[in-house]
């Protein structure tokens, strides 16, 4: 997937980034993934922090997957680990 939802296809196709042959084929086979016995089970959030100090707070099994601002990006990992570790960030920035 181009990102992290379905949209960016069709602003793919707007933008000329992709041909109607490539973006029917990346929906097709985003469907089949999706399909697959062997989903793993993620979880993304949004931390409003500095990202110099996420960055140096995230375990190996958190990915910093977007930057938005100085203090806004998203995180992503498993189910369990993005809530654990935005429990421990919680209980840190109080």
């Amino acid at each position: 997937m181009i990102s992290h939802s379905a949209g960016e296809l069709g602003c793919a196709y707007a933008d000329k980034c992709l041909t109607i042959e490539q973006t029917i084929l990346s929906a097709y086979f985003i469907g089949l993934a999706c399909t697959d016995e062997k989903i793993i089970h993620s979880s993304m959030a949004v931390v409003n922090i500095n990202y110099e100090h996420l960055k140096n707070k995230c375990p190996a099994n958190i990915e910093i997957i977007c930057y938005n601002s100085d203090n806004s990006s998203v995180v992503c990992g498993s189910k369990e680990s993005i809530e654990e570790f935005m429990k421990k960030l919680q209980v840190e920035l109080k």
